[in-house]
């Protein structure tokens, strides 16, 4: 998908810079800036998140009230041009890009042209579920789940706004999938970082460990730099929620984050080792299946269960909801009960201290 306003660079070290260059007419109205990314991925969030308020700006200058929604296409460029759209987080952005994208060129059976070309006053509760079905061969059940999802906002969004009339994507007939509850063991953890190390990649063997001892989102952790850490503790803010955490380091984690290089304070603290930069939102999950097939860990693992592994053990070792939450940045009692629920060991250590072994 071509991406607007964007220019590669080559720079003198052989790295390429990728550039979002804002032109003036848009900078004035939207504030938004030209610059440069390390990731095609950020650079391309950017564009969209640019394009969302230039057109959100363009549409209420408008005097004229706003026509009917025409296409699929059309309705999706409304969605694009509201504050629902505008105010997502870069990241929410590139995945919802990939959903519509998905969607609008789908082509249902016995049709000649794609969702995105049919009118939207005839998207029935019937061909939504052609659609799923369309989806899930094409791709895949968590692709046709997560479509549903966003092409149902989307007509939410136009619905509230007198666009279109009902929404036949909100009862739609598609299972939701059950929640994953794979946990790592502690010595896969170690075999894990074992092979890390051993395959010149320190930096995702310390990635693993942050995730596991912090309890927190791979995300999160591959954007903290040496500044979120004051007296032994980082302090951050989450990006997919906005919650702000203070976690101690552990003393595994201390000893080894005090044999990193500390030279650019500044900086992200992990970068991986190939290419000296921060790892982006795609390449850590690649590279570490490629280190747990060294390890001969099992193919169900993944690097992101490692927040769900560390704040279990946290259950498994006595923690109370709110020490959990205080950790894990969990808003509600009942996102963290389900954690202290999966363990068995918690139920058994309740028992031995009620009435004894």
């Amino acid at each position: 998908m071509k991406i607007k306003y964007y220019k590669r660079i080559s720079r003198a070290d052989g790295s390429i810079n990728h550039f979002i260059g804002v032109p003036p007419y848009i900078e004035r109205v939207t504030a938004d800036m030209s610059t440069s990314f390390d990731s095609l991925a950020d650079a391309r969030a950017y564009s969209l998140q640019v394009q969302a308020k230039y057109a959100s700006h363009s549409r209420n200058s408008r005097k004229t009230k706003a026509v009917e929604a025409g296409t699929v296409k059309k309705l999706v460029e409304y969605y694009r041009s509201t504050e629902n759209y505008v105010n997502l987080k870069p990241r929410s952005i590139a995945s919802y890009e990939l959903m519509i994208d998905t969607s609008l060129n789908v082509i249902l059976p016995t049709h000649t042209i794609s969702l995105g070309d049919m009118e939207a006053r005839l998207i029935s509760k019937e061909v939504v579920q052609k659609f799923i079905h369309q989806v899930r061969n094409n791709y895949s059940h968590h692709r046709a789940l997560h479509s549903v999802k966003v092409m149902k906002l989307i007509w939410t969004v136009a619905e509230n706004a007198g666009q279109v009339s009902g929404n036949p994507w909100r009862h739609s007939q598609i299972k939701k999938l059950p929640d994953r509850e794979i946990l790592w063991t502690h010595d896969q953890v170690d075999k894990f970082i074992a092979a890390a190390d051993e395959m010149g990649l320190q930096s995702m063997g310390t990635l693993a460990l942050m995730c596991y001892t912090m309890c927190q989102r791979p995300g999160d952790i591959r954007q903290l730099r040496w500044g979120d850490i004051k007296d032994d503790v980082f302090e951050f803010k989450q990006e997919k929620t906005g919650t702000k955490v203070y976690v101690p380091l552990a003393p595994s984690l201390k000893e080894r984050v005090s044999q990193l290089d500390t030279s650019h304070a500044w900086e992200i603290i992990l970068r991986y080792e190939v290419t000296g930069k921060p790892f982006t939102q795609w390449d850590y999950g690649k590279i570490a299946r490629r280190i747990m097939r060294k390890a001969n860990l099992p193919k169900e693992l993944r690097i992101g269960d490692l927040r769900r592994t560390g704040t279990t053990r946290l259950a498994d070792f006595g923690c109370t909801e709110d020490q959990i939450m205080s950790v894990t940045g969990h808003k509600s009692r009942e996102m963290v009960s389900v954690y202290v629920k999966r363990s068995r060991d918690t139920a058994k250590d309740a028992i031995a201290l009620a009435w004894g072994k």
